[in-house]
């Protein structure tokens, strides 16, 4: 993968330029779904955010409309190698020209991230998770960014089931979310899920009401009971799944009681960390 000039490379941990299945599945879904709002948190080097500009431009020198309305990129990273900063504005001047913006927002993603998309308007195309790969971290930087995805946007996670560079607590995470709502996709080192459509919601009951949560005429319907008891996220969840075990798959009994063992786990971990 050739750097920009100025670029230094080396002070920090692993690179996507070290996996070259994951550059063709980044340029893949950059290319196919052509984003114009998009989120990366884990700059490291830059050189994913390198590959999806380099991608991005491309597109643009096939289809000069693409960037007509300015397309944005919030990069969240907590800047703690040299070269960070530097690769960032190399980047960001380098592919200003394109009408690409890159914005920095530098601390902790568990802070950073929700207190910046309170004051970003709209939702995004593509997400790229791939910062601090502890379990709380990577879950809270999906939760806090998946419900802004656009329609048939991509939730990418780097570090995925990887047989070369193995990280449990990623595997964990990814395989505890209920992706319900998404189409889910994996290679060996990277998971991505691709929001459905409203369309695609309706026709496999994703959304409304489906009768495995209890039905819109039930009282105690799941999403009721969830707000009536105002249980939040990892609470609603442990709810949600011990409503459904056994009647949306009956076959799937287990493993959505596991799932709601999951998330009541987290909470407890989460009350005991405070």
């Amino acid at each position: 993968m050739e750097l920009l000039k100025g670029m230094i490379t080396g002070c920090g941990e692993g690179n996507v330029s070290w996996y070259p299945e994951r550059i063709h599945t980044i340029k893949d879904l950059i290319t196919q779904h052509k984003p114009k709002n998009i989120i990366e948190i884990g700059f490291n080097e830059g050189h994913s955010a390198l590959l999806i500009c380099d991608t991005i431009a491309e597109l643009i020198h096939n289809d000069p409309s693409y960037n007509e309305i300015p397309i944005r990129l919030f990069i969240f990273d907590i800047c703690k190698y040299n070269c960070s900063m530097s690769n960032f504005e190399i980047i960001a001047n380098h592919f200003r020209s394109w009408n690409i913006h890159l914005h920095m927002v530098q601390g902790d993603s568990l802070s950073t991230v929700p207190r910046t998309l309170d004051t970003v308007m709209g939702n995004f195309d593509f997400i790229e998770i791939d910062g601090c790969h502890l379990k709380d971290c990577v879950y809270n930087d999906i939760i806090n960014t998946y419900g802004r995805l656009s329609e048939n946007g991509i939730l990418y996670v780097d570090d995925f089931n990887s047989t070369k560079d193995p990280h449990p607590e990623i595997d964990d995470v990814v395989k505890g979310i209920d992706w319900e709502g998404f189409n889910t996709y994996n290679i060996d080192g990277a998971f991505w899920a691709q929001k459905q459509s409203k369309q695609m919601e309706e026709k496999t009951e994703q959304v409304n009401h489906p009768d495995h949560y209890g039905g819109s005429e039930n009282d105690y319907e799941a999403i009721k009971v969830i707000d009536a008891w105002d249980l939040g996220f990892s609470l609603g969840n442990t709810v949600k799944y011990i409503s459904r075990a056994g009647k949306k798959n009956k076959e799937k009994e287990l493993e959505d009681l596991k799932k709601a063992l999951w998330y009541l786990q987290h909470h407890i971990d989460t009350l005991e960390n405070k």
